[in-house]
């Protein structure tokens, strides 16, 4: 044989191999493709569609790229994405979507999914990302979820979910950046091999019957990856020690409706990324630590309803970025400081139902962006400061405390936005601004137990938004005027207490919404 011969042979036995090669990879992708359309096909069949929203998905196609809902991935045109949120599907989840073993997301969220979580969804060995939130899921979480060996992000929120939780849950927690557990019926204490879950940047235990005290100095505080800690709602108890200094990245941090006692811890101002913090409803105690000065990206903090004492500190106002602050339903007292008026972006201020004294700062009315304001039930003196009826709130309560003077009269930008106004059980004196007819959107007014001396004005007939209006004990003289009938979503007049001359109009008695005078 000569050479030319032995190179003839030897270059097609090549294309042959190359050939025959190439057969089995296109058989092996076809067979693939084939394995997506009947999975979906097969997982389509044991759930209820009432909106025929998986109208696309036909078994005759020969790949399932072109379905709503569906996404395949560039390279080898295999199904990579599976998302059905809030298509109002239900049903069990059975079988089928196992067979997708390219998928990478797969979101089931916001439908009416019901039954045990499949164990099926586990063996998705490609999954990067399962999201079965606001569902109905019920039972405990089966083996294997947590060791899916490509999952980054489990999401179980919003469930009926319940049990202890799992420790397998975190068996491969190395690797996993997002855990929530949160809304669902999980009791007992949080597993100690969550300690072990250092890349953990999400973890959500929030809204169960979860109790105990967390480990946090060799559990939590060792998670230095996090970006978002929510302990919120179960029934945690006992102090926070001090190590959440070492969570150089968080931003988000929520203890609160537990009974987490003790003072708060101070490093928690060594956090300075952090943004929202909610630490309310607790037992927390003593003043509020000067290290939290440091938080300069804060742009939320509530530390209302624990047993907090001291004064509102003056460096507060250096937390430019604050859009809310509540500190109310406390022990705290003294008076406020004016730099207040610092906080630029404020929008909501809660300080009520503390014993603060003193008078209200005017330059809170250099917030011009508050939107909420509430001081009820505190010691507070003097006129209210007329500034505040020049910006655009929304809400004002004031009530029960010791002001005096009258009451101011306001920007048409403050009759524009005012919805609620409180300044019940005071000393303020004068008459009822007749400007007050001009908050159209206003929904409740409360003006009563305070030392006014006015008639009640017929314009307040135009609130058409006007749903309560208690005035008693007000000061009020002179007739009761029968245009309070126009303001036709008046549901609840209370006058009682006052020195009205006539009896109540007829046309305000068959007024058809009012329902109690």
């Amino acid at each position: 044989m000569t050479m030319e011969a032995v190179s003839v042979s030897a270059v097609s036995w090549l294309l042959l191999v190359f050939l025959s090669a190439s057969i089995c990879r296109a058989t092996d992708v076809s067979l693939q493709l084939n394995d997506d359309v009947l999975g979906l096909i097969v997982f389509k069949s044991g759930i209820h569609d009432p909106n025929s929203a998986l109208n696309s998905w036909n078994e005759d196609d020969d790949t399932p790229c072109s379905w709503s809902f569906v996404k395949c991935d560039a390279t080898n045109g295999l199904v990579s994405e599976v998302a059905l949120d809030g298509l109002g599907l239900s049903g069990k989840i059975g079988r089928g979507l196992e067979k997708l073993q390219n998928l990478r997301v797969l979101s089931l969220s916001r439908n009416n999914f019901s039954g045990n979580l499949s164990p099926e969804l586990a063996r998705i060995g490609s999954l990067n990302s399962l999201n079965l939130s606001y569902n109905g899921f019920t039972g405990s979480i089966p083996a294997g979820y947590g060791a899916m060996k490509s999952i980054r992000v489990l999401d179980f929120s919003e469930n009926l979910l319940s049990g202890p939780v799992p420790d397998h849950l975190f068996e491969n927690c190395t690797i996993i950046r997002f855990i929530s557990i949160g809304g669902n019926l999980f009791a007992g204490s949080l597993p100690k091999v969550l300690s072990k879950c250092v890349g953990l940047g999400s973890l959500n235990v929030s809204g169960n019957r979860l109790s105990g005290s967390p480990d946090f100095v060799n559990g939590l505080w060792m998670l230095n990856q996090l970006r978002m800690l929510d302990l919120s709602s179960n029934a945690f108890g006992g102090p926070v020690p001090a190590g959440i200094s070492g969570l150089h990245n968080l931003k988000e941090l929520y203890l609160h409706k537990n009974q987490f006692s003790g003072p708060l811890p101070p490093d928690i101002g060594s956090c300075i990324h952090l943004v929202h913090m909610d630490l309310s409803s607790n037992l927390f105690t003593g003043e509020v630590p000067s290290l939290f000065q440091g938080l300069s990206s804060l742009s939320y903090i509530d530390l209302s309803r624990n047993k907090l004492n001291g004064n509102v500190p003056t460096w507060i106002g250096s937390l430019s970025n604050l859009q809310f602050l509540d500190f109310s339903g406390n022990y705290m007292n003294g008076s406020l400081p004016p730099s207040l008026g610092d906080l630029k972006q404020l929008q909501h201020l809660g300080l009520s139902e503390n014993r603060f004294s003193g008078e209200i700062p005017g330059r809170i009315a250099e917030c011009n962006k508050l939107s909420e304001l509430s001081l009820r039930n505190n010691d507070f003196i003097g006129n209210i400061p007329p500034g505040l009826f020049q910006l655009g709130l929304e809400q004002i309560d004031l009530a029960s405390n010791d002001l005096s003077g009258s009451i101011p009269s306001g920007s048409t930008q403050f009759f524009q936005s005012l919805r609620a106004l409180d300044l019940s059980n005071n000393n303020l004196t004068g008459e009822i601004p007749v400007e007050m007819s001009f908050c159209t959107n206003m929904k409740y007014l409360n003006l009563s137990w305070n030392n006014l001396r006015s008639k009640l004005h017929p314009e307040f007939g135009d609130l058409k938004s006007l749903s309560q209006l208690d005035l008693r004990h007000t000061g009020l003289y002179g007739s009761i005027p029968s245009e309070l009938c126009d303001a036709n979503a008046l549901v609840v007049l209370q006058l009682d207490g006052n020195s009205l001359t006539n009896p109540i109009p007829k046309e305000i008695g068959n007024c058809s919404s009012l329902t109690y005078l």
